[in-house]
C-alpha cells in the first residue's frame, strides 16, 4: 500500500509542453511548498484535465464515494487495488465514470518489519529529475450542508521484484508518456496501463520520525544506519 509520500523539487523543466503546463498548475495550487510527509486525510495536489486542458486541483486523500452516508469511509479508501478497482463498491462508481487523476510525487515510504519494530524506508525513482505520477481515482460527496467534498485514492499493483522484499504492493506509477492516456481512457482500460512499472528504483532507511504525521521537513529523507 501507499500510506505516506513526499513531493518536493526542484524538477527538470525540459518537459513536453503538456507536462510543463501541469507543472505550472502544480506550483499554482501548492504555492511551491514542498511536502515530505503527506498523510491520508490531507489535501493533496492531483493532475487531471478540464475541457481537455491540463489542470491541477487539491483533493482530500481518502476517497469518499458519492453514495456514502458519511466521510468516515475515507480511512479505508486511501488505496485501491488495480485488480479489483472495477468491482469494489467504494471505487467502481468513479472507475465507471472515468474519474481518473494523477497524483504527483517524488517518492513514498514503506515500512519493513524488524526485530526492533517497523523500519521506514523511502522509495524513489532512480531518475529523480521529475516527479513520478501515481495513478489515481477521484469522486465527489455532498456534505449535509450541501457542500461538495472532492477526494481521491491511489491505485496499487504487485510490487516490482526489486521492491518486493520490503513490501508486496506498491503505487501504480504511470510512465509519463501514458499520463494523457490514463486520463482519457474509458472502461475497459488497457491492461498495459495497470501494470507494475518497469522502472529503476532507489531506496534507503530513514528515521522513524516519519511515523508521526505531524513531522515535516527534508530531514525526514536523510538516510539512517
Amino acid at each position: 500500500m501507499c500510506g505516506r509520500y513526499a513531493l518536493h523539487g526542484p524538477f527538470n523543466r525540459r518537459d513536453p509542453d503538456w507536462v510543463a503546463r501541469w507543472m505550472e498548475q502544480l506550483v499554482s495550487v501548492t504555492g511551491g511548498e514542498a511536502r515530505y510527509n503527506t498523510a491520508p486525510g490531507t489535501e493533496v495536489p492531483v493532475f487531471l484535465t478540464i475541457d481537455g486542458e491540463p489542470a491541477a486541483r487539491m483533493l482530500r486523500w481518502g476517497l469518499v464515494p458519492s453514495w456514502s452516508k458519511n466521510p468516515k469511509i475515507a480511512y479505508r479508501t486511501i488505496n485501491a487495488r488495480s485488480e479489483t478497482v472495477a468491482e469494489k463498491p467504494a471505487f467502481r462508481g468513479a472507475w465507471r465514470a472515468s474519474r481518473r487523476c494523477i497524483v504527483p510525487a517524488s517518492g513514498w515510504y514503506e515500512w519493513q518489519a524488524t526485530a526492533d519494530g517497523k523500519q521506514p524506508w523511502y522509495m524513489g525513482a532512480a531518475d529523480a529529475a521529475n516527479p513520478i505520477g501515481f495513478a489515481g481515482l477521484w469522486d465527489h460527496w455532498r456534505t449535509p450542508e450541501g457542500a461538495l467534498l472532492h477526494s481521491c485514492a491511489i491505485l496499487t499493483v504487485p510490487a516490482a521484484a526489486s521492491i518486493a522484499p520490503l513490501h508486496d504492493r506498491q503505487p501504480l506509477v504511470l510512465d509519463p508518456a501514458d499520463w494523457p492516456a490514463w486520463l482519457a481512457a474509458r472502461p475497459p482500460v488497457a491492461a498495459d496501463l495497470l501494470r507494475t512499472p518497469a522502472m529503476a528504483w532507489r531506496w534507503w532507511p530513514v528515521s522513524r520520525a516519519v511515523n508521526s504525521a505531524r513531522r515535516e521537513g527534508p530531514d525526514l529523507l536523510q538516510p539512517v544506519a
